[in-house]
């Protein structure tokens, strides 16, 4: 009876953190998105371009703070066990930062 009434308590709570989650995940793929498109814009593809390391290593900072935040969205989805997508914009972009770097 006690778990019962507890969880009736925190479903309300959960509820809300759940909704702010969704908020937060629909936020970062939109800004994921948009990082993506300026990463095509940027991203020294041309053999001509000036100061490639410096522009792939900026690039390269980048993508891991988003993946930092990727992975910290993850684990709170995780936990209020919300639906997370594949993130596939920014996955792209660290394919193609790898494949800079190996050139």
């Amino acid at each position: 009876k006690q778990s019962i009434a507890i969880k009736q308590e925190v479903a309300p709570l959960q509820a809300s953190e759940v909704n702010i989650l969704r908020r937060k995940l629909a936020t970062f793929d939109v800004s994921q998105h948009q990082f993506r498109e300026n990463f095509r814009k940027t991203a020294p593809f041309a053999y001509e371009s000036d100061y490639i390391y410096a522009r792939i290593d900026r690039a390269n900072i980048q993508i891991r703070e988003m993946e930092e935040q990727m992975n910290s969205l993850r684990e709170a989805a995780g936990l209020f066990e919300v639906g997370v997508s594949d993130f596939k914009q920014l996955k792209a972009c660290r394919r193609e930062i790898a494949l800079l770097k190996s050139l």
